[in-house]
């Protein structure tokens, strides 16, 4: 019911969090033409699951995405200061951006996203 509250708003996203069913949400913003942002639970999967935990959710959400016309990945809330850096690679490698994990000498891309 809010969604199509919010939609009818005109925004240029809907961001969701983990509570939100995505089905449902994808449903309305397709019918909207808006673009779903959500909704990877940043507590639960990212801070206290493990990396392949992660990895499976990104697949699963992305599986799940297929058929819609605008999504973007994305955490359902703001990331944890604790968040496991192999869990973050893990999402990122399940999106096919990266084969294995980059190794650096250098702090990371999300050691400085996180400082941020």
């Amino acid at each position: 019911r809010n969604l199509e509250v919010m939609c009818a708003c005109q925004p240029d996203c809907i961001s969701v969090d983990e509570l939100q069913d995505m089905e449902q949400a994808r449903q309305v913003t397709d019918e909207y033409g808006m673009v779903l942002a959500g909704n990877i639970p940043p507590v639960d999967v990212l801070q206290q699951g493990g990396s392949e935990e992660a990895g499976r959710y990104v697949q699963r959400l992305l599986g799940s995405m297929e058929t819609s016309r605008d999504f973007i990945l994305a955490t359902g809330f703001d990331l944890p200061h604790a968040l496991p850096e192999d869990n973050m690679l893990a999402c990122m490698t399940a999106l096919g951006g990266m084969e294995e994990p980059m190794e650096t000498e250098q702090e990371s891309e999300l050691d400085l996203l996180l400082m941020a």
